[in-house]
C-alpha cells in the first residue's frame, strides 16, 4: 500500500522545515488548570506533549486511569494556594486535561 501524496501545504511545511512528523500526528495541547474552590478565580497553563505519564496501580482499566489524570489532586489545609487576583490563599483543585488531542495518543 501506497503513502498518501502530500498536499501542497504539507509540501510547503517539509521543505521550509516546519513540518515534523511526529509533532502533526503524536502532538497535542495539555491545560494545567487551578481552579478554585472557594472563590471564582481559576488558572490555565497551555504545555504540549507527546506521551501521557498515567498512574496504573489500583486502576481496573484504561478509563480508571484517565479519570484519575483529569480528576486532579484537591489543595487544601497547608497545600492552599495563592491565585492571581484572589487576596487569600484558597483550597483548589489542581488538574491536567486534554485540550487538544493528538491524532495517535502515546500512554506510558
Amino acid at each position: 500500500r501506497g503513502k498518501a501524496a502530500a498536499t501542497p501545504s504539507e509540501k510547503k511545511k517539509q521543505q521550509s522545515g516546519s513540518y515534523t512528523a511526529p509533532e502533526s500526528v503524536f502532538q497535542g495541547i495539555l491545560s494545567h488548570q487551578t481552579i478554585s474552590l472557594e472563590t471564582i478565580h481559576e488558572s490555565e497553563r497551555e504545555e504540549r506533549f507527546f506521551v501521557l505519564n498515567l498512574t496504573i496501580s489500583g486502576k481496573s482499566n484504561l478509563n480508571e486511569s484517565l479519570d484519575s489524570y483529569v480528576k486532579g489532586d484537591i489543595l487544601d489545609a497547608n497545600n492552599k494556594v495563592k491565585m492571581e487576583g484572589c487576596p487569600k490563599k484558597v483550597t483548589a483543585v489542581k488538574r491536567a486535561c486534554i485540550k487538544v488531542a493528538p491524532e495517535v495518543l502515546v500512554l506510558h
